[in-house]
Parts: structure tokens; C-alpha cells; sequence
């Protein structure tokens, strides 16, 4: 007997960034809540950086590396080698202090993209665990009048998230991800996901149905 079936197809437009030139940011917190509300919290962070970083150690891709909290600190520049930034992860010491958002999106902005490729596409994640003692706004905006997209990375229950949405690029449900210090680690993934779509110019989400012909017999 022949039915008529109907299924959905969710296609995506998605080009794949491996082949892209990225000038690829990290924003690392270090401030003293970190490890205040868990062991080792500071170096779950450095491991899932880590990880996604593996995902863009190829030519086309650069990565830089900030570490701040009172003060922010340029550990990587784009013109690090994947090894030279892997041994900068590997040996990165916490260093505590306050949690000065907006001191690390300018650093960032002075130290590293005023310096990325013109013909590169720029993409920042910023990662946090509290709220900002200073303002995180005017900060963002500058990085984004360069075509800088900001993804916003918060962590535990102690992030502001006005504070959050504004360092983000638009739209906020695409560019930030609320999450865990434990489950940091198994969302690489989508962090990868979040850069590449940071990076398309074409990104398109299409549901709609097909008609299709099905032979199966009724019992």
C-alpha cells in the first residue's frame, strides 16, 4: 500500500570556517571569584580554550590570547604559532584580582585587533564569571564599529546579564552562552559553532515540508 508521508528538513546555509582567515580573541577571566566558587575553576576555562582553539590551528587562522582581571595582560599575539600559543595556555598562572570587563575589551581592542588583517574576519570571546566594575558598554560598541563580533561567554550564577547582552554582538541568542565552569568543557563544540557563524555572511535557516511516496505494510 502506498501512504503519502510528510517530513521537515531543517537546512542550513552554514560555510564552513576551516578554510577562513579568522583573527580569533580570547578573553580570559582571572579575577579571585573564579576559584572562589570551586577547585580549580580558572584552569577549566584555560582547558576548554584549549580545546577550541585546537579547532582553528591552521594557516588561515590566528589567535590571541588575553588575560585580565584588575589588569590585563597580552599572553598571545596574532602572530603566535599554534604551538607558541598552546605553551602559553599550558603555563598560564591565575593571577586574582577584580573583574574589569571593560579594561579587557580595550585592552584587547588596542593590543590585539587594532593589529589584526584587514581582509581577516575578527571575532572576540569574552569569558566571565562575575559583574563588571566598570562600565562594559561603550567598550563593546568600539569593538564592533571595527566589525569585531563579541561572543559572550558567562559562567556560574554571579554574571550581570544586562551586562552580558551588551558585550555580546546581536543577536544575543546567537553570540552568548550561559553556562557552568563543569560543563564549559563539553560545549566546545558550540563555541565552535558560535565562531563560524561569527564569521558567515550567509547564514540561513529554512524549514519547510516534502511530500514524498512511502511503501510499508499496515499490520
Amino acid at each position: 500500500m502506498i501512504h503519502l508521508c510528510y517530513i521537515s528538513l531543517l537546512v542550513s546555509s552554514f560555510t564552513a570556517c576551516s578554510e577562513k582567515e579568522i583573527d580569533l580573541a580570547f578573553m580570559i577571566e582571572g579575577s579571585s571569584s573564579l576559584n572562589q566558587w570551586g577547585e580549580n575553576n580558572f584552569q577549566k576555562i584555560v582547558n576548554a580554550v584549549e580545546n577550541l582553539a585546537e579547532y582553528f590551528n591552521h594557516s588561515q587562522s590566528n589567535i590571541g590570547i588575553v588575560l585580565y582581571a584588575t589588569e590585563a595582560e597580552l599572553k598571545a599575539n596574532f602572530s603566535f604559532s599554534s604551538s607558541q600559543t598552546d605553551d602559553v595556555l599550558e603555563n598560564l598562572i591565575y593571577p586574582s584580582g577584580w573583574t574589569r570587563i571593560g579594561k579587557g575589551l580595550n585592552f584587547t581592542r588596542e593590543e590585539l585587533f587594532n593589529k589584526s588583517r584587514a581582509t581577516a574576519h575578527r571575532v572576540l570571546v569574552a569569558i566571565t564569571d562575575g559583574t563588571s566594575i566598570e562600565s562594559v558598554l561603550v567598550p563593546s560598541n568600539l569593538l564592533r564599529e571595527m566589525n569585531i563580533t563579541i561572543l559572550a561567554v558567562a559562567l556560574g550564577d554571579w554574571y550581570d546579564e544586562k551586562q552580558i547582552n551588551d558585550i555580546a554582538s546581536d543577536p544575543d541568542s546567537k553570540t552568548s552562552l550561559l553556562t557552568t565552569y563543569d560543563e564549559l568543557g563539553g560545549l566546545t563544540w558550540r563555541l565552535h559553532e558560535m565562531v563560524c557563524e561569527g564569521t558567515s555572511d550567509n547564514f540561513i535557516v529554512l524549514l519547510f515540508p516534502i511530500e514524498i511516496q512511502c511503501c510499508f505494510k499496515l499490520p
